[in-house]
């Protein structure tokens, strides 16, 4: 994985300076093509050989081919060269770089960095009810966007009920015994018609690649967000009494980004 991250910074870096690269070259060779028309990038040519031929006896030879130093040395190489590198070559701290940013919802983004404000505080309460707030947001952006919840899928909601109260007399004209049947017919068929509309939206999230273990696993953590029409987002109590670990909260913000990039990449345009 380290590897793959350090080549696939390379390839990032040689397109931002215009460095062509093919998408079938090895890594030395994308390295190689790299060094030799952007010279700040020597500097790491011999740790990255190195991580290179490391990578390759660990294919042939299994987990005997290197030592637990190794990988810490390897780990901290990377981190410099991309940190390094994002600053000279790039004017980026690569601290403040997010695969937020390539959402491409501001009000989503805004809320995911909130939620990224409060779990550098220790608010991890305030920070989970961020995310589920960001995730209700693009959602709700999706739906107004995205014609694939226009489409009649099979379990669309053609549950009809004649309301009627004559169609249900007995034959002789006597009432139900229940005189509140028809309520109760009436309240079951909205219920019906909303849990049909929830799976509807569930198979359309997991048509465009959203994770719905994961998105589940949300629910579970955070408040149930209500996103109102004036745009406010209110919050119902959060659906266990345990309170967010700092992974909890790790976790629901990846979650809305992966969501979100998954539905923006997978959008069919009205």
């Amino acid at each position: 994985m380290l590897q793959d991250a350090a080549e696939a910074f390379l390839r990032i870096l040689a397109s931002h300076r215009g460095v062509n690269v093919h998408q079938n070259q090895s890594f030395s060779e994308v390295l190689g093509k790299v060094v030799s028309q952007i010279p700040t990038v020597s500097q790491y040519r011999i740790d990255l050989g190195h991580l290179n031929s490391a990578r390759v006896m660990f294919k042939h030879q299994g987990l005997s081919a290197l030592q637990r130093n190794d990988v810490t040395v390897f780990s901290g190489n990377v981190t410099n060269f991309r940190t390094d590198l994002c600053r000279t070559e790039m004017d980026i701290d690569f601290l403040t770089v997010s695969l937020a940013d390539a959402i491409g919802h501001r009000r989503t983004q805004n809320w995911i960095a909130m939620a990224e404000h409060a779990f550098d505080k220790g608010d991890f309460d305030a920070a989970v009810q961020h995310a589920s707030g960001a995730m209700a947001i693009y959602l709700a952006h999706s739906k107004t966007h995205d014609s694939v919840f226009d489409d009649p899928w099979p379990l669309s909601p053609f549950i009809q009920f004649d309301l009627d109260p004559n169609s249900y007399l007995f034959a002789d004209g006597r009432p139900p015994i229940d005189p509140n049947w028809l309520s109760n017919v009436s309240q079951f068929a909205s219920w019906a018609r909303t849990r049909i509309d929830d799976i509807n939206d569930r198979v359309r999230l997991m048509a465009r690649g959203v994770d719905m273990g994961a998105y589940d696993k949300l629910t579970a953590i955070a408040p149930r967000p209500i996103l109102m029409a004036s745009g406010q987002v209110q919050f119902q109590g959060r659906p266990t009494s345990a309170s967010p670990t700092a992974d909890d909260v790790r976790f629901c913000i990846d979650t809305v980004i992966d969501a979100a990039l998954a539905l923006r990449s997978n959008r069919r345009p009205r």
